[in-house]
């Protein structure tokens, strides 16, 4: 009877590993978009210095569509602070900014995959002990 409970506790802890794995897995994946939206962005703000005011873009409104807008000034960018709060700043400011989110998500990510090394690490040292309590549970029947 031990040696069942013992199998089922080893069964519900590499169970609860697989949930955070794949918890951390969605969490990363978030953070990746995340940043490469930052990154585009970025780049535009990188591309805005050399435009000049009237210059005609097209403007994303969301699901792979655009507008053709003109850009009425390049020395104001308005930024997302959170909660709905836009400021005005500079390109250069602006860059910073973004560059500041995204040194922030890296770090983010390293500590995400160096919590799922662990957490994998783990999935793989219950495994053998699992196969042994199986074996051991039906050499007992």
């Amino acid at each position: 009877m031990e040696k069942e409970e013992r199998l089922r506790s080893a069964l519900s802890q590499i169970e609860s590993y697989r949930e955070l794995s794949r918890l951390l897995q969605q969490q990363m994946a978030e953070l990746v978009a995340l940043r490469s939206e930052l990154s585009m962005t970025l780049n535009f703000l990188r591309e805005m210095e050399k435009m000049k005011e009237g210059d005609q873009i097209l403007a994303p409104i969301g699901s792979g569509s655009f507008i053709k807008a003109k850009i009425e000034s390049t020395n104001v960018a308005l930024i997302g602070i959170g909660a709905d709060i836009v400021v005005e700043r500079t390109p250069k400011e602006a860059q910073q900014m973004l560059e500041n989110r995204m040194k922030e998500i890296d770090n983010t990510l390293k500590t995400l995959r160096e919590s799922l090394e662990k957490v994998s690490e783990k999935i793989r040292s219950l495994a053998p002990e699992i196969e042994k309590l199986i074996q051991e549970s039906r050499g007992e029947v």
